[in-house]
């Protein structure tokens, strides 16, 4: 098989560069033919998956959950060959979702094995995702975030964006409706494909790659007293039992506001309100368990 490695060499603080190197030489020992491209800039990922050559057998995106998020939105639909993680990043949401052992060995078995399962792809206009959408306060984070990227440590460079975020933050008023139904009321909407968000919160228990659905978390309340309780709630994994927490589900959900509200895909800055997110069931063919 003819096999492409995009690759971030410094994801996880370097760590990236020999899993990368690894795999190269166990895909070419195992007799497949492997190119490596690393990524320098940002927007490297993407650009290199929209010029795949025919004749590629797969991908393999290996780094952080925003290379692979890079490479998903560089490809052509519909999605005929196979992606797989080499995750090397931080969080690692994706691979943690999908039982990944994050090895260059477990990539090199799953593609001598064809293990492809296929796991579904939001939509928020062009922009594809795997993980979650957002829209409130967790994307006003982002969009502080995205002015100050200089830590090399995730979960430290965030400290400063959190709480620049609170000094600025006003709650916005959401009209968020699911499937064309009637909107529900809110401050905070999370658009979810898997349980976990950034490593440490557990948002929608019911979240799965491969459901065909997105879970919705509405919240009400929108004071920064609010805002701790759901931090502390998704912590403990218990954001359904909030009385002021609406969960729904759907394949489409519009949101809109009265003013512009900041909105995140993937981890990512997005843009603003409105916004739709759709579903495509089962569009992606993944290398991945069963």
């Amino acid at each position: 098989m003819k096999v492409l490695v995009v690759g971030n060499p410094i994801a996880g603080g370097g760590q990236a560069a020999g899993k990368i190197e690894a795999l190269a030489g166990l895909l070419r020992a195992g007799g497949h033919t492997a190119e490596v491209f690393l990524t320098a800039a940002a927007g490297d990922a993407r650009a290199r998956a929209a010029a795949l050559e025919p004749g590629t057998d797969a991908l393999v995106a290996a780094g952080g959950d925003g290379t692979l998020n890079e490479a998903l939105n560089g490809l052509r639909e519909p999605f005929g060959m196979p992606i797989g993680f080499l995750p090397a990043g931080t969080a690692n949401v994706t691979a943690r979702e999908l039982g990944l052992d994050g090895t260059p060995e477990e990539i090199v078995r799953l593609i001598d094995a064809g293990a492809v399962r296929r796991i579904d792809v939001g939509r928020a206009g062009a922009r594809r995702f795997l993980m979650l959408a957002s829209v409130g306060f967790d994307a006003l984070v982002i969009e502080e975030d995205v002015r100050r990227r200089r830590s090399a440590h995730r979960f430290v460079r965030f400290a400063v964006p959190i709480a620049r975020a609170l000094w600025r933050y006003r709650a916005p008023a959401l009209s968020v409706a699911v499937d064309g139904g009637p909107p529900v009321s809110g401050t905070l909407a999370i658009v979810s494909k898997t349980p976990h968000y950034g490593g440490f919160f557990n948002l929608a228990r019911g979240a799965r790659c491969d459901s065909g659905l997105f879970e919705v978390t509405v919240c009400a309340r929108g004071s920064r007293a609010a805002l701790v309780v759901y931090a502390l709630a998704a912590l403990c994994g218990r954001m359904e039992r909030l009385g002021s927490v609406r969960m729904l589900r759907g394949t489409r959900v519009a949101v809109e506001a009265g003013e512009p509200v900041p909105v995140e895909v993937d981890g990512e800055s997005f843009g603003t309100t409105p916004v739709t997110f759709e579903l495509a069931p089962g569009a992606l063919p993944f290398l991945a368990p069963p």
